[in-house]
């Protein structure tokens, strides 16, 4: 099954304008994973009908409050419905004194483990990993310290096909071989490639997320060719001198960052409560990338076919 991003939250600073702040979740075919938790995330889990025991881990950006203010009702309201899986929360220093004077201070009981894993990125670094996919952590450039994810799908093992194996007799011991993407050679002189009798591989998917960040060539080599890159798009570029000075980007800085960086489709969102329609800020984005839509709240968007 193709991941898919579901838009919980889009708007900067505060709700507004009928938008949440910043809060996704990336949903694979085995597992769900949750991408900052602004203030009434839970209520659009719910709205949005997402089985939040999927989610297996959270990942927030920064420690300004319209990436955080819903996670502590996200992690307590376990309770009701009986988690009992643990869950990973990654994010900069002080995630850890957050989620846990939250919780101690409440006094609320947890039936399930907490791993919070702090990390402030200097470099591309891995943060976490299971049986689908690898997440990176790397550095944005914002007013605080503030992460960015790379999410990258590990590569299946592909398997013979069938009829091959009887088209060639294969041994177990050929089977191995081949499954190693190693070469067969008989002595009958005979060569089997592993191109010949493999399925193909799936194309692995790639996402990137860029939170808040001013707009700098940096982060390039972090997000080359991904299928799918979020970029935070504050203001019009008319605003640029703004958006710089608060550690923010334009739409237009996204769509070349994304030009730059050749993925496949962008994302754009994190929009200002100035902008009540933010059709303007996807217009000057397309101008630059044509293959750009926009985050909104509810809204599912697919990654690009391979």
């Amino acid at each position: 099954m193709p991941w898919r991003l579901l838009i919980l939250g889009s708007n900067a600073a505060m709700p507004n304008n009928g938008r949440i702040t910043t809060s996704q979740v990336l949903l694979t075919e085995s597992d769900y994973y949750q991408i900052d938790c602004g203030e009434a995330t839970q209520m659009r889990l719910s709205q949005y009908k997402v089985k939040r025991n999927r989610i297996r881990a959270i990942f927030i950006s920064h420690l300004h409050g319209d990436h955080i203010f819903g996670l502590p009702g996200l992690i307590t309201s376990y309770f009701h419905f009986s988690r009992k899986d643990d869950l990973h929360i990654i994010g900069p220093p002080g995630i850890k004194e957050f989620v846990e004077t939250v919780v101690r201070l409440s006094e609320s009981h947890l039936a399930f483990k907490l791993h919070i894993t702090e990390l402030e990125a200097k470099e591309k670094t891995l943060v976490y990993t299971d049986n689908t996919l690898e997440v990176f952590a790397f550095p944005l450039q914002h007013r605080i310290p503030t992460n960015g994810y790379l999410f990258k799908e590990k590569s299946e093992k592909t398997n013979i096909r069938k009829d091959k194996i009887h088209h060639y007799n294969l041994s177990v011991e050929e089977i191995l071989q081949l499954k190693a993407e190693e070469e067969v050679h008989r002595a009958d002189q005979t060569v089997i490639q592993p191109a010949e009798v493999l399925h193909p591989r799936k194309h692995p998917h790639s996402y990137a997320f860029c939170s808040d960040t001013k707009y700098h060539k940096g982060i390039l080599e972090y997000i080359q060719g991904v299928d799918l890159l979020y970029h935070e798009s504050t203001y019009l570029h008319e605003l640029v001198d703004k958006a710089a000075e608060r550690g923010h980007a334009t739409a237009k800085e996204a769509a070349l960052t994304a030009k730059a960086a050749r993925v496949e489709k962008l994302v754009i969102g994190h929009y200002s409560g100035k902008y009540r329609d933010v059709h303007p800020l996807l217009e000057e984005a397309k101008e630059i990338f044509e293959n750009t839509v926009r985050a909104y709240d509810g809204e599912f968007i697919d990654f690009p076919e391979k």
